[in-house]
């Protein structure tokens, strides 16, 4: 599962799910990079994962690799 964010759960991983079983070629704005894959938790003060490292990660966990040059999420 991606995490307990409810609009990642509800909205975001069915959109992931069905690209992945389509194949399809993801494109991603963001760069992937460590500033914004991870985030210092405020109650915690410890390094987790953000929004969009858990979805860049549930990705690579099916085999999807970043391709800079597209800026795009391909298997």
């Amino acid at each position: 599962m991606l995490g307990v964010n409810v609009k990642t759960n509800n909205y975001n991983k069915p959109w992931l799910d069905n690209a992945i079983k389509r194949n399809d070629i993801i494109k991603i704005a963001t760069e992937p990079t460590y500033n914004n894959l991870y985030r210092i938790n405020n109650i915690t003060g410890e390094n987790e994962l953000s929004g969009f490292g858990r979805e860049f990660e549930y990705l690579r966990s099916y085999g999807y690799t970043y391709d800079p040059v597209t800026k795009s999420m391909i298997k």
